[in-house]
């Protein structure tokens, strides 16, 4: 499992308020967001150092039926954060919270037959995990789509 490490910058209970404060300066709301420039503040995000915990990335992309408005197709851009201390033990990874970024699309905008999730701790450096996701044709179809809602939201693990 490999995590990447970073220092001196803003504590991981801060990362919320940050991220926010990104995406108004990009002139994006949480809750109407565009996936391109919402991706982009996103990637510049994940680069931002954290103090306290180990920090990873996860792209999710799946299709949900909530039982109120039908099947929506969900991407899930995630930075979740870990115990700094005992992240390197494979037996022993305690997630603190995850730091959601949820872009709901129409069930129409993509074809998805399961969950499809793209890690970073899968691949050696910031740069190969982006080329990753970016590269994902499922990903691509949903960056020229438009979506119906999007938020952001804190998740204690």
């Amino acid at each position: 499992m490999r995590h990447w490490r970073v220092t001196a910058g803003m504590h991981f209970v801060e990362a919320s308020e940050r991220l926010i404060h990104l995406l108004d300066e990009s002139g994006l709301a949480p809750e109407l967001l565009s996936p391109w420039p919402a991706w982009k503040v996103f990637k510049r995000f994940l680069r931002e150092p954290v103090d306290g915990a180990a920090s990873d990335a996860l792209v999710q992309v799946g299709a949900y039926d909530d039982g109120v408005d039908g099947e929506q197709i969900h991407l899930y851009l995630v930075r979740q954060f870990s115990d700094e201390q005992a992240h390197d033990l494979p037996e022993y990874d305690e997630q603190i919270a995850h730091l959601v970024c949820d872009l709901a699309f129409p069930a129409a905008c993509a074809r998805i037959k399961q969950v499809h999730e793209i890690w970073s701790q899968d691949y050696r450096s910031h740069a190969a995990f982006v080329d990753a996701v970016e590269s994902d044709t499922v990903f691509q179809s949903l960056m020229n789509a438009e979506p119906i809602s999007s938020r952001i939201y804190w998740e204690e693990c």
